[in-house]
């Protein structure tokens, strides 16, 4: 989330490529990352158009989540 966070100074094109970068890594890694339940609604995070809007992924993108 620290790649693709704008108040971080994050482009939104580095943050589209750091999610593509999520994307294949799910896609090769998450067989074994679905032992964690807490960890798959990140798997959506690559296909969601405003993560910023989203209400399951809009508090990550709050100052205070930094």
């Amino acid at each position: 989330m620290y790649k693709i966070h704008p108040d971080l100074g994050n482009s939104p094109e580095l943050s589209q490529i750091e999610i593509e970068r999520l994307k294949k890594f799910l896609e090769i890694n998450g067989s074994e990352l679905t032992k964690y339940p807490e960890l798959i609604p990140f798997f959506a995070i690559p296909y969601f158009k405003n993560l910023k809007e989203h209400q399951s992924f809009k508090h990550l993108f709050e100052k205070n989540w930094i």
